[in-house]
């Protein structure tokens, strides 16, 4: 089963390099939605509710206090928990 997920053959690799870039992999399409309801505001808040509605930690490489100068748009929706991470620094200039 594990073998058949990662797609450890040159052909599954191959067929993947042709299909759309834009397009979500068979992985990505299969991982489950789930509802996101995070208010725009200052970035520090949203990842903290970001970390809250997923139970993921979010590791942030910045200087202590970097994220307080960035604003997220929010994430209102169904959406993977990538999904929402990436609408969530959209236009910050950050991911």
């Amino acid at each position: 089963m594990a073998y058949s997920v990662l797609g450890g053959t040159k052909s599954a690799l191959a067929e993947k390099e042709k299909t759309d870039p834009a397009e979500p992999s068979a992985a990505e399409a299969t991982l489950p939605l789930k509802k996101f309801d995070i208010a725009p505001g200052p970035l520090d808040g949203a990842i903290e509710a970001y970390k809250k509605a997923t139970g993921l930690t979010v590791k942030i490489v910045l200087p202590a206090g970097t994220l307080a100068g960035f604003n997220a748009s929010g994430v209102v929706g169904l959406y993977r928990e990538d999904e929402a991470l990436r609408l969530l620094l959209d236009g910050t200039g950050l991911n």
